[in-house]
């Protein structure tokens, strides 16, 4: 209280002297950071992103069941890091992942897998969170065994890497065996969005997005 009280003390002495309008200074932040990202010690303001969905769900009424014809978006990375991978080759978490994805019993089902950019803030809370020390691959092989899985994951490199194995894996001809009857899944990876399905893998240019 007391270094508020000679915070304001002094503003108001600097305001007499130099004629400054108070009303229209205190409409803008006084701080070097905007408190709205920022702490006062400097380091980013975070927040919880699950309160963001609780405050979506309060105002969407609860449904028991849901139409065939509705579509299923689905994260990527979240079914991938629920997946045992330790001891696997890659060629069988590749089916491992697929079969989860398509148990899903919609027509229509969206995964979106997450960018892992080098110059970005949430590369950077990354590393704060020592997931820059995983493992990493040169190239990833069907009939490697996978070794350390969790460590593995810890690797922005290694999940860029791993997504994009996936993705050209479920285009082989051999995949299409696992879909059935109408069911389609569109898959986004990087810029790049495909639709799969038993007659096979096709590119949709109309949905490529940065």
């Amino acid at each position: 209280m007391k270094s508020d009280r000679q915070f304001f003390a002094n503003l108001m002495l600097i305001a007499e002297s130099r004629k400054v309008n108070m009303e229209e200074m205190f409409m803008y932040p006084l701080g070097v950071i905007p408190w709205a990202l920022a702490n006062s010690d400097g380091t980013m303001k975070k927040t919880n992103k699950a309160l963001l969905s609780l405050h979506l769900e309060k105002n969407v009424p609860a449904h028991e069941s849901f139409p065939l014809a509705a579509s299923c978006v689905l994260d990527g990375m979240a079914i991938i890091q629920k997946v045992h991978g330790e001891g696997l080759t890659f060629e069988e978490l590749s089916a491992m992942v697929l079969q989860k994805v398509l148990i899903y019993t919609r027509e229509r089902i969206d995964v979106v897998f997450d960018v892992y950019v080098d110059a970005s803030i949430k590369e950077i809370e990354r590393r704060s969170r020592g997931e820059s020390e995983g493992m990493t691959f040169q190239n990833i092989r069907s009939q490697h065994k996978i070794v350390n899985w969790r460590r593995l994951l810890r690797s922005s490199d290694c999940k860029n890497k791993l997504t994009k194995y996936l993705v050209e894996s479920w285009r082989e001809e051999k995949m299409n065996s696992y879909f059935s009857g109408s069911k389609v899944l569109f898959v986004m990876y990087g810029e790049q969005c495909f639709k799969f399905s038993r007659n096979g893998t096709e590119e949709v240019i109309e949905l490529t997005s940065n």
